[in-house]
């Protein structure tokens, strides 16, 4: 599997090519659409999703306790995570996390595939 962090790792990873080759090395069109397809199965069986930060706060009379922070829509909140829902929300962010990063991908493989289509079509 490749991962595409962004479009400038792309766009240098295709200037370099083209220096020690006359023509650039595009990616096929195909295999992007593929790992595009990919994407959008795993995004499917991703489960329960939190935007959230877990930390472990302490009690000023000791002890500690689990405590998640998020921001949705421009608005702080903070809520508390009990010991017994612990996995489940670590699960749940790590969901997120794996949700961000897909769609990042997704998006910048469909710049990329839009770049390629219009190269065809100028050239066809």
């Amino acid at each position: 599997m490749y991962l595409y962090n962004n479009t400038y790792a792309i766009a240098h990873c295709y200037a370099n090519q083209a220096k020690r080759r006359k023509t650039p090395i595009w990616p096929k069109p195909r295999r992007i659409a593929r790992r595009i397809e990919q994407i959008k199965k795993s995004l499917a069986r991703l489960g329960d999703m939190r935007p959230r930060s877990l930390s472990t706060q302490s009690r000023r009379w000791g002890g500690q306790y689990a405590q998640l922070s998020y921001t949705h829509p421009g608005r702080g909140h903070t809520e508390y995570a009990s010991p017994a829902r612990l996995k489940e929300v670590k699960q749940q962010i790590h969901n997120y996390r794996n949700f961000k990063t897909l769609t990042q991908e997704w998006v910048t493989l469909a710049i990329e595939l839009c770049k390629l289509k219009q190269i065809q079509k100028d050239k066809g």
